[in-house]
């Protein structure tokens, strides 16, 4: 007889039992909220219960705070392509910037001249020869001789 079964069975309505026993004890909080599993996780030690924060730690934290969430959309804060002159400007503002970093940093102010960026030229000359690949080699091995 086997009694694979009846063993889980028996777990199984012990850890039912076990979270409505729990439930039925002190209210937790709205976040902790949790299922059976969530219970009897506490109740074997696989999981701690939450602890309050110290009074300091409470007290130093900004009520709200600038989080943005990893898996959103980014807003769309350029719906319209800059003209030539705006990005002129806008080059000129961080231009500005740069040497004002610059001059806090107390470092000299570089003097990187901006280029567009240009395709590269075409080699002058005749054309080249394609590169071969290597070529078929044979190995002969003689025989052992009698």
């Amino acid at each position: 007889m086997s009694f694979r079964p009846t063993v889980a069975l028996v777990i199984i309505f012990t850890a039912l039992g076990l979270s409505r026993a729990l439930a039925q004890g002190a209210a937790p909080a709205p976040a902790e909220q949790g299922g059976p599993l969530d219970s009897l996780s506490r109740l074997i030690g696989l999981r701690s219960k939450p602890v309050e924060p110290a009074d300091f730690v409470r007290l130093t934290r900004p009520a709200e705070t600038n989080f943005i969430p990893v898996h959103t959309p980014r807003p769309n804060n350029h719906e319209r392509i800059l003209t030539n002159d705006e990005l002129r400007a806008k080059e000129r503002e961080l231009d500005a910037l740069k040497a004002s970093h610059d001059q806090i940093a107390k470092r000299p102010p570089s003097k990187v001249a901006h280029k567009p960026l240009e395709a590269p030229a075409q080699p002058k000359g005749p054309p080249t020869r394609p590169q071969q690949g290597p070529q078929e080699i044979k190995l002969v091995i003689p025989e052992a001789r009698r």
